[in-house]
């Protein structure tokens, strides 16, 4: 005989349904032929307190005998059914399902909780004593853990950019270019606060526009009364660390003098012309051919140039202001020029001028200067030409000299001195 309706169900409902077949249980399936659908619903998550049940109705079949093959079909089919029912139940009790972040609104945080599911009671609470009086250990209830309460995060509100398209497989990456507002904060204040390099080193030109003056007897009301006229000069050179000048300077001049008409050219120099034409006379030898007496003077004008190399110091040698002194060595000519009735007569002195300057200047911009410049020339005369419409004549200022002490006069006294004041423009190229 095989076992009862009441066996079949309570395999199906506690050894298979709920628990799957586990240890002895399986073995006693695979016996009846429900092996296959035993192990399949034996992974479901169930209590353990039914699988005490399961353990005593499969000793009722083997108290009964062993069932009919229809019966066995049965019961496989019931195992089956509560199989697939233990799967959902299965389902049910699984952990919530965690969705990705951003899906979730980000200004209403959602907390998500699991809702305890009770775990159904078995068939009976209390097993039923066997056959042979035992009865089986009362069924321990053991409830599955409750899952905690969580919160979701809000998601972030910052926005996500755009991927960036790849460069081409061997192509190099260019350098990224970081400016001067992105640098360090202490380089760039150092930077702005930083001034200017006005550096003075290098090749200069400067040209000076001013007044040419001069002074001593020959430019005195008494003589000339020569007044300042036009002073143009140049320098041309380079600059050794800021601190030397070296290079070659010039300039040209003119006085204004104020002769009245009719005057011997020569009394302009402090000598009589009857005697100094004697004591040329007795001095060379010979006459001179020219009548010194009718040198009287309608008109006349007067020049002054200068050309040499030129040494300067300067007192600052980098920075927008410039100081210096120089000197140098230069040729020196005088020239004057006087309209007689007897045609232009023109006397020019050759000698040696000594420049001592001094000068100052502002940079206005890095190698562009303004500034303004001061020269005595110190002049040493040594010869001195008589172009005449009659004759031109060349002789040492030493012969004029000589004949003027005869009267008494010192000739090189009455030569006179001269001075510039300028405004100066220096570049550096």
């Amino acid at each position: 005989m095989g076992p009862g309706p009441a066996a079949h169900a309570r395999i199906t409902d506690t050894a298979v349904g709920r628990h799957g077949c586990m240890g002895w249980c399986s073995r006693e399936c695979d016996r009846h032929g429900i092996g296959a659908v035993c192990h399949r619903t034996a992974r479901a998550e169930n209590p353990i307190a039914d699988g005490e049940d399961a353990v005593r109705a499969m000793s009722d079949i083997e108290r009964n005998g062993r069932g009919s093959r229809g019966n066995s079909v049965l019961l496989g089919l019931g195992i089956a059914l509560f199989g697939l029912v233990g799967r959902a139940h299965a389902a049910d009790v699984a952990p919530p399902i965690q969705r990705p972040r951003a899906l979730i609104e980000p200004s209403a945080p959602t907390t998500v909780a699991s809702e305890p599911v009770a775990s159904e009671p078995g068939p009976s609470s209390t097993p039923a004593p066997d056959s042979n009086g035992v009865e089986p250990p009362a069924p321990t209830g053991v409830e599955p853990p409750q899952p905690t309460p969580t919160t979701a995060p809000a998601a972030s509100t910052t926005s996500v950019p755009p991927p960036r398209s790849r460069p081409p497989a061997g192509a190099t990456a260019p350098a990224p270019r970081v400016s001067a507002a992105q640098g360090e904060p202490g380089l760039r204040a150092r930077v702005r606060r930083s001034p200017k390099q006005f550096r003075h080193h290098g090749f200069v030109v400067d040209g000076r526009l001013g007044t040419l003056g001069c002074f001593r007897s020959l430019c005195g009301s008494d003589s000339h009364d020569a007044r300042p006229g036009v002073r143009l000069d140049a320098f041309v050179g380079g600059n050794i660390r800021g601190w030397v000048d070296i290079g070659l300077s010039g300039g040209w001049g003119t006085l204004t003098p104020n002769v009245p008409q009719g005057t011997n050219a020569l009394v302009l120099y402090g000598m009589d012309p009857v005697q100094l034409q004697q004591a040329l006379d007795l001095l060379g030898g010979q006459a001179l051919g020219i009548d010194l007496a009718s040198l009287a003077v309608t008109d006349s004008k007067m020049r002054a140039a200068q050309l040499g190399p030129l040494f300067r110091v300067h007192f600052i040698p980098r920075g927008r202001f410039t100081a210096y002194v120089g000197t140098g060595a230069q040729y020196n000519l005088f020239r004057t020029r006087y309209a007689t009735p007897g045609g232009d007569v023109r006397l020019d002195f050759h000698g040696i001028a000594v420049p001592v300057q001094g000068g100052f200047g502002v940079h206005v911009l890095e190698n562009l200067a303004v500034g303004v410049q001061f020269d005595y020339l110190w002049t040493w005369y040594g010869l001195a030409s008589i172009d005449h419409p009659q004759r031109a004549l060349t002789l040492p200022v030493r012969v004029l000299e000589s004949a003027a002490q005869m009267q008494q006069v010192d000739f090189r006294r009455q030569l006179p001195q001269f001075w510039t004041f300028t405004f100066a423009l220096r570049a550096r190229v």
